[in-house]
């Protein structure tokens, strides 16, 4: 039996193995660094443009559930990416525009509960996590200095990560060998994520100084001070995945 694979599938399963292979890089890796930098763009370009074919292809097969995750996956990624690049604590035309799209993710899940072509237990998810970072942007755009951008982007980064993750782990298990789709193995690197931003977000919100809002720094987040211990663990992880980007 052969299956006929469309340009823009063959895309969205490029680009999404990608995007969790860097975004494992970017998340491991010491923040600021050059390791960190590189793998957090191409993380967030390729999560893009998977979460963009991933909303194309729902569309077509009219999967409304899938639309919502790719509409709050581009949020995410989008979002969590300009924070990162910003260095100053202004809002600006391009946040609006994409605080437009939870906005949108709200109003499709509403019509799609209310038409039926998706549970309310479906849709429940989205609409909460869309109306959070509603309420996250309001804040921010009233008052962008008091908003810690290496939190907001840490926290938006990993999260898109853990639903990429999530997808490919969880909801496309038949992929892996069959003595690997174990329910302890596959969720292991959600599990992972999770423990991963929880460390990370530790480590900004304690060590950020108080009343920067994360814009201390011009060149590099700095999360600082790093135990030595730390410094070599990071070393190691950045030697590991540097000589895997070497081959």
């Amino acid at each position: 039996m052969q299956v006929s694979l469309s340009p823009n599938l063959v895309l969205h399963l490029c680009t999404g193995t990608l995007a969790i292979l860097s975004g494992a890089v970017a998340l491991s890796a010491r923040k600021g660094l050059r390791l960190h930098r590189a793998g957090g763009r191409i993380f967030a370009v390729t999560m893009l443009i998977t979460s963009a074919t991933g909303v194309w292809l729902a569309i077509g097969s009219s999967q409304a559930k899938n639309i919502l995750l790719g509409l709050l996956a581009f949020y995410l990624a989008a979002t969590g990416w300009r924070s990162a690049r910003k260095r100053i604590p202004e809002w600006s035309w391009p946040d609006s525009v994409l605080t437009l799209l939870p906005v949108a993710l709200v109003a499709f899940s509403v019509a799609g509960i209310a038409r039926g072509v998706i549970s309310i237990r479906g849709a429940l998810p989205y609409l909460l996590m869309a109306l959070f970072c509603i309420a996250a942007d309001l804040r921010t755009m009233t008052a962008p200095g008091q908003t810690n951008r290496l939190a907001r982007h840490l926290w938006r980064m990993s999260f898109v990560l853990l639903l990429a993750a999530k997808t490919l782990f969880l909801g496309q298990a038949k992929v892996f060998p069959e003595m690997l789709r174990k329910p302890y193995l596959l969720a292991a690197p959600l599990v992972l994520i999770c423990g991963a931003m929880l460390y990370w977000l530790r480590r900004v919100l304690v060590f950020t100084a108080p009343g920067t809002g994360g814009f201390h720094s011009a060149n590099q987040m700095e999360i600082s001070p790093v135990r030595d211990a730390d410094e070599e663990a990071n070393g190691a992880l950045e030697g590991f995945f540097s000589g895997l980007l070497r081959r």
